[in-house]
Formats: structure tokens, C-alpha cells, sequence
């Protein structure tokens, strides 16, 4: 290293928070210690995105710099759109009081795609029963199948519509159950619930199908009454041949990124089903709400015709916003876009690269929303990631990685670089980046990351590869990095390999 920038170097400590600087040999042991075996794994644990349980973590919060887009306008879209806004509710304090279903709706988003029966039985405003022993009345004139309604685990989606014509089928089936008290009390089991509806009330019976088998406290055979029921809608459906009108749905919660879960239909879906689909995020000019903007006809056919592979789960995901495609009955399934572009089916991990006409359909709209949770400002949890990302106007940078707390524990943090830093980094990413990743990037990945943030709030994540260079994994271009700008990226907690 030359004198000019070792004296660089030195200058620059004082900027630095002590559990930031490291020295050589330091530096080298955190860096064995944090040695990724896999490229795939080593950007999971950088994301930090559950993505089975849907939690994305480049969708925590809103970039540390925000950069307010009054001046830009949304594109316009075709005739067929119709878009609705959505408020975001206030955020819960503690010294406000909300019932049982503004908490359930909090903790588990995807509650009002639920019918209404089954949004009242997942906030506790219908309190379950023990069947008698004498089994439930005869007389219901509708039953509802409701899904997983406690479990952050899974989001099962119960059929909007009740069972009619099978109402008394659905109460036998209940009553003759082997009678069995099994306590299930603490349980991961998979629950759900059944609604029955009474001319002089309702009663909601509630039931296992993983772990345990309880239905209703005193029988057994919760498995064996779902696949029944199912079973039950499945013919109703056949007989009856109408659908229900579907209108957009955004159930999207601002600080649990509803559309993040991998919430799924009871009834079989697939894809191939599809005949209507909502567009939701939030727009910079939304007045803080949520927009749900419905998806053209012809997107709709692209998406239903296309060719869906089988793909892993462990891509990042672009957490601006996610397509609610619903079939003819209005059982939804969410589909996600990746950093990449692709469309991500979380349950049932297939993948489709859309045509050109509707990727950059998802481009515009996707351009027009907003990332991030209000209130918070941590770039490295909160930046949504995308190849839409416009590296002519880099506005923020951060080193995201490990930092290490008081109680020397090791946590996320991230570090934001001086804008005189920011913009030559920028610059010289957008200037000299070619084509292309490093062949050996898999084996030599770290926990640390450069985040590189643009005026609309988008992230670009550069990776640390060989030979000192910054690695687009998404967009798939590697940057050789001047000596100088390494040593000061080194000196703010980016370990190169």
C-alpha cells in the first residue's frame, strides 16, 4: 500500500464506529469464520428472507435516504385497469386498544381475502365449542371451511363460498367422528376451522390435521373430515358451474408484508387456473395507502399459458408489491416478482420468465410502487431489490453485514457511506461493469454486501468476489474495483474474499 493511501486510511478512522474497523489479522479471522459454502445459501442469509414463512428482509423499512418522487408521474396503463386505493391503518401503540380481529388481521395479513364468516372465527369474535356428546344439531343452512387461523406458519385460504346444498352432509360428517378428548393444547399442528351457520346462530368448531387430530375437543379425525370437506366443495362446485364475482383484493399489511406469505387455497389451485389477478403495492403517491390495480386480460392469459418450471425458493424477491391471481371461485394464490424479473410461485416453487410484452408491463408498474415499512429506516432490511434498479441515480450506498453489539452478540447493521464515496462507487460501477459473473463467486461469498440505492428507493446488492471485485448477482455484472476505492469500501466493514 502506498503512502497516499495509508494516510487516506488513517484519516478516515475517526468516522468509524470501533466494532466497524478491524485490523488485518482480525479482519482475516471474521472473514474464515463467515466463509459461505454455497452462493444461493450465502444470499439467503444475507436477504435474510424467510421466504417459506414470507417474510421478506429487503422489505423491512424504507431506504435510509428517501428521496421524494413528486416529480415523477405514473406511467399510463391500458383502459382495462381499474385501480382502487387502499388505506394503511395507523400503527399499534400500546396504550391503544383494538379487538381480537383488528389483532388477528395484524399478526396474520391475507385475512380479508377470507370470506366474512371466516374472518370473524380467525379473530376470536365467534368463540369455538366442544361438540356434545350428543354430536351438533341438524338444521345448518350453510358451512363454512376456514383455514389455518392461527399458525405464523401457514396461510391456508378457505373457499369463499359456504357449502349449501351439503350443509347437513358436512354436520353428519362431523357427528360421526369417533368420540375422542385429545388435548392439542400447544401444538405446531396445522388447524382449521369449520362455521356452521344456525337459524338461531352460528357455532364454529375447530379442528387439527398435522400432530394432533382433534376436531372440536371430543372427537377425533380432523385429517379425515378435511379431506371430506374438500372433497364435499369440490362436488358442489361441478354441480353448481357459476362464479362468484371477485373484486381487487389488497389485504396487504404494512409492517408483516402480507404478500410476502405463503398463503395457499385449501381447495386444489393452480396456477393454469387463474382468470383474474390483482396488482398490489404502495405507490409514492397513494396518500399512504395501498394500491390494487387489476391485471388486463392479456396479462392474465400470459401468465396462465406460461411455461412454469420447477425453481427453489431461495430467490431474493422484489418486495414492492406481489400479483393475487384468483380462479373462477375466488381462491387465491400470490405470486411473487424476483430480484430478477421472474414471477415466483412460493407454494409449489415453480417459476416462469415472463414474455417481454408482460415484464415490462411489471417493469412500469413495479417502477410506480414504493418499498419499505413506514416509520423505519434501515436500509439493509427495508431496500427492495430489482434489476429495476437505475444506476444513474444512485442517491445512498451501505455496507451490509455483521456488527457486533455491547453484549458481543453479532447482529445486522449496516454502515452508510459519505456521498463523496457513495457517488464514486456509482460511478464507477455504472462506467466499468461488464457482462457477466465470477465462476468462483459460490465458494468464496461472505456476509457482507455494498447496497447501492436509487432515487425511487430500489436496492442493487454488489456481492464481494474474487481478485477484488463487486459482483451483481441479479443483473449478472462484475465490477473490478480501483485499489483505491477498495481500501476505503474495506476500511467501512466490507470484507473482500
Amino acid at each position: 500500500m502506498n503512502d497516499d493511501l495509508r494516510h487516506e486510511l488513517e484519516a478516515l478512522i475517526p468516522e468509524l464506529e470501533a466494532s466497524t474497523l478491524l485490523d488485518g489479522a482480525a479482519r482475516k479471522r471474521e472473514r474464515s469464520r463467515r466463509l459461505m459454502a454455497a452462493g444461493a445459501a450465502a444470499l439467503a442469509a444475507l436477504a435474510l428472507i424467510p421466504v417459506v414463512t414470507g417474510i421478506g428482509s429487503w422489505s423491512r423499512s424504507t431506504p435510509a435516504t428517501q428521496v421524494t418522487r413528486a416529480e415523477e408521474t405514473q406511467p399510463p396503463g391500458p383502459e382495462s385497469e381499474r385501480t382502487i386505493r387502499v388505506p394503511i391503518p395507523e400503527p399499534v401503540v400500546e396504550e391503544t386498544r383494538h379487538d381480537s380481529l383488528d389483532m388477528a388481521t395484524i399478526l396474520h395479513p391475507g385475512g380479508f381475502l377470507m370470506s366474512e364468516p371466516c374472518q370473524e372465527a380467525m379473530g376470536s369474535n365467534l368463540n369455538r365449542i366442544e361438540i356434545p356428546a350428543e354430536g351438533l344439531p341438524e338444521g345448518a343452512a350453510r358451512v363454512w371451511l376456514c383455514g389455518e387461523i392461527s399458525s405464523d406458519a401457514k396461510r391456508w385460504m378457505g373457499p369463499r363460498e359456504p357449502l349449501v346444498a351439503r350443509a347437513g352432509e358436512a354436520t353428519a360428517a362431523i357427528n360421526a367422528l369417533p368420540v375422542k378428548r385429545e388435548s392439542c393444547h400447544g401444538q405446531p399442528g396445522e388447524r382449521y376451522a369449520v362455521v356452521l351457520e344456525y337459524p338461531q346462530g352460528t357455532r364454529v368448531v375447530e379442528a387439527y390435521s398435522l400432530l394432533c387430530s382433534s376436531v372440536g375437543g371430543t372427537r377425533s379425525g380432523g385429517p379425515e373430515l378435511l379431506r371430506q370437506l374438500v372433497a364435499m366443495f369440490e362436488a358442489e362446485r361441478a354441480e353448481r358451474g357459476e362464479s362468484p364475482v371477485v373484486p381487487p383484493t389488497c389485504d396487504l399489511n404494512p409492517w408483516y408484508r402480507g404478500w410476502f406469505m405463503g398463503f395457499h387455497p385449501l381447495l386444489p389451485m393452480d396456477v393454469t387456473d387463474v382468470t383474474s389477478g390483482t396488482l398490489c403495492g404502495v405507490t409514492a403517491d397513494s396518500d399512504g395507502g395501498y394500491r390494487a390495480t387489476e391485471i388486463p386480460a392479456e396479462i392474465i392469459t400470459a401468465i396462465r399459458e406460461g411455461n412454469w418450471v420447477p425453481a427453489p425458493t431461495t430467490e431474493v424477491l422484489d418486495s414492492r408489491g406481489a400479483l393475487l391471481l384468483a380462479n373462477r371461485f375466488g381462491d387465491v394464490i400470490p405470486v411473487h416478482r424476483t430480484a430478477r424479473g421472474e414471477l415466483q410461485l412460493v407454494v409449489g416453487e415453480r417459476q416462469w420468465t415472463p414474455d417481454p410484452a408482460t415484464a415490462e408491463w411489471l417493469r412500469t408498474r413495479f417502477r410506480s410502487f414504493w418499498g419499505g415499512i413506514p416509520g423505519v429506516v434501515d436500509a439493509c432490511h427495508g431496500t427492495p431489490v430489482s434489476v429495476d434498479v437505475d444506476v444513474t441515480a444512485i442517491v445512498s450506498a451501505h455496507v451490509c453485514g455483521d456488527k457486533v453489539h455491547n453484549d458481543g452478540t453479532s447482529g445486522w447493521g449496516a454502515y452508510t457511506l459519505p456521498q463523496d464515496l457513495t457517488h464514486d462507487v456509482a460511478e464507477g460501477f455504472r462506467t466499468q461493469a461488464v457482462p457477466g459473473a465470477s465462476e468462483a463467486l459460490e465458494a468464496t461469498l461472505e456476509r457482507t454486501a455494498l447496497l447501492l440505492v436509487d432515487s425511487s428507493g430500489v436496492g442493487l446488492v454488489l456481492v464481494p468476489g474474487p481478485d477484488h471485485t463487486l459482483v451483481d448477482i441479479h443483473g449478472e455484472r462484475t465490477w473490478q474495483v480501483p485499489e483505491h476505492l477498495v481500501v476505503r469500501l474495506a476500511a467501512r466493514g466490507l470484507s473482500f474474499p
